[in-house]
C-alpha cells in the first residue's frame, strides 16, 4: 500500500521517517520503532538504498525541501486484518460431565456421527445442529421469523443495523426466565459467574489474532486517540482475565460462566 515501485520514486536515495501527526490511532512507541527499519528493509530489498531516521527526531529540526509528488498522496494504513479464516484439520473435543474426552467424527457426507458416550438425544440434536452439514433454502423465510413476529417478541427495527433487534414485553420476560433458570443450574453445577467489558482493544496482540478472523463483521468505537472493538460473542476476555488469576491445579476442571447482554456482530441485509 504504501511502498510503490522504484520506477516511481524517480530519486537515487529514500530517507524514511515517522510523520505521526498524520494518524488518529498511534501505536506505543515500542511497536512504532520497528516501523521504519522495517520499511527501510523492504526498500533496500528492492534495490533501493534506504535509510531510517530515530523515532520523533523530526521535532528538533527544521527543514525546507521541494516536495514531491510520491510524498503528497495521503494514504490511512488500517490495521492488517486477513479474511475470515477457516481452519483446516481442526480438531472438535466434547468433555463429558465426568471429565471424559470424547473425539467427534463424521462420515463422508461430513455428517456428525454418534459417539457411543452421548446418550442424551437433546445434546446430540444440538452437536448436529452446530456441527453437521445444513441445507437451507434461501427461498423461505426462516420460521422463527414468523413466530416472533406473530407472538409479538422480537422484531427488527429500521432505526438501526442489521441483525439488531427490538425486544417487546413479552419476548423480554421469556429470555429473563431462560437467563434465571440456566444461571440457577450453573450454579448449583458449580460455576463462578463473571462479566467481562462489551469492548476492547487491539492493541493487545493475543486479542488481535482472534481479532483478526471476524475483520467485515467487526464494529469499532473510537474514544479519543484510542480505538476499541465490540466484542462478538465471544471469550476473548476471558482469557486475559484468567492469565492474572492464582489458580490452583485441584480448582479444575474450571466452569465459568458469563451472561453477555450485548454481542455485536455486522450482518448483511436480507
Amino acid at each position: 500500500e504504501i511502498i510503490k515501485e522504484r520506477e516511481i520514486y524517480h530519486v537515487d536515495k529514500v530517507l524514511v521517517y515517522p510523520w505521526a501527526h498524520l494518524s488518529k490511532f498511534l501505536s506505543k512507541d515500542q511497536n512504532a520503532m520497528e516501523v521504519c527499519p522495517k520499511i527501510a528493509k523492504n526498500l533496500e530489498e528492492r534495490g533501493i538504498e534506504a535509510k531510517f531516521s530515530p523515532f520523533g527526531w523530526y521535532k528538533s529540526f527544521k527543514i525546507s525541501c521541494l516536495g514531491h509528488e510520491i510524498a503528497e498522496m495521503y494514504r490511512d494504513v488500517k490495521l492488517a486484518i486477513k479474511p475470515e479464516e477457516k481452519v483446516k484439520n481442526s480438531i472438535f473435543k466434547v468433555i463429558t460431565t465426568s471429565g471424559k474426552e470424547v473425539e467427534l467424527e463424521f462420515d463422508e457426507n461430513n455428517e456428525i456421527l454418534l459417539p457411543k458416550e452421548i446418550k442424551d438425544h437433546d445434546f446430540y440434536s444440538l452437536l448436529r445442529s452446530e456441527l453437521g452439514s445444513r441445507k437451507v433454502d434461501k427461498a423461505i423465510e426462516p420460521a422463527h421469523i414468523k413466530v416472533m413476529k406473530e407472538f409479538e417478541l422480537v422484531d427488527f427495527d429500521p432505526n438501526t443495523d442489521a441483525g439488531n433487534f427490538r425486544w417487546y414485553t413479552k419476548g423480554v420476560i421469556m429470555k429473563n426466565l431462560i437467563k434465571n433458570f440456566i444461571e440457577d443450574r450453573l450454579i448449583d453445577y458449580g460455576a463462578i459467574l463473571i462479566e467481562t467489558p462489551i469492548m476492547y482493544t487491539v492493541k493487545n496482540k493475543k486479542l488481535t489474532a482472534q481479532t483478526a478472523r471476524f475483520p467485515a463483521r467487526s464494529y469499532w468505537v473510537e474514544s479519543g486517540k484510542d480505538r476499541y472493538l465490540l466484542r462478538y460473542a465471544s471469550d476473548f476476555l476471558l482469557f486475559d482475565l484468567f492469565s492474572q488469576m492464582n489458580l490452583k491445579p485441584y480448582y479444575f476442571p474450571l466452569r465459568v460462566y458469563e451472561f453477555e447482554q450485548y454481542d455485536f456482530r455486522r450482518e448483511q441485509e436480507g
